[in-house]
């Protein structure tokens, strides 16, 4: 029975993280709101770019003033690359943490049952084989 544990926690994972990964219509409606709020972001950043590019330049000769203009779009560039790094592992935890939540109970529930499955498998070995093989069986034509 515990080698089937491992089996059964990996299923169970499929399952219940597979539902939560798509998106509803509602996340749907709201990405597509984002998508297009980051889209009109990065022309305004780019509109923000030209204009501090030619401040630059009326105040500072062309080389230091595209030295400035390539640094700050360098730091915004760090900046949103850390903003991201810090919502993957913030998002990563949360899906441990659920991950972790589910192996426990799903690890107490097969541990509860194995208890009680125990002692009939052992006073009846030969219908419990019987049974685990029609159960075989049913499920390979099914699947």
């Amino acid at each position: 029975m515990s080698r089937l544990i491992p089996l059964a926690e990996q299923l169970v994972m499929m399952s219940a993280l597979g539902g939560q990964l798509q998106p509803r219509r509602q996340d749907k409606a709201q990405l597509a709101f984002f998508v297009v709020a980051a889209l009109l972001g990065g022309v305004a950043l780019v509109f923000l770019a030209v204009a501090a590019s030619a401040w630059l330049r009326s105040q500072y000769p062309p080389e230091i003033a595209a030295l400035g203009a390539a640094g700050i779009a360098l730091s915004l560039a760090l900046l949103v690359a850390a903003c991201g790094y810090a919502y993957t592992v913030a998002r990563r935890s949360k899906v441990e943490a659920v991950t972790d939540e589910i192996k426990v109970k799903l690890i107490k529930a097969v541990e509860s049952m194995a208890d009680e499955m125990e002692d009939p498998i052992r006073n009846y070995p030969k219908s419990s084989v019987a049974i685990a093989t029609l159960a075989g069986y049913l499920l390979s034509t099914k699947i």
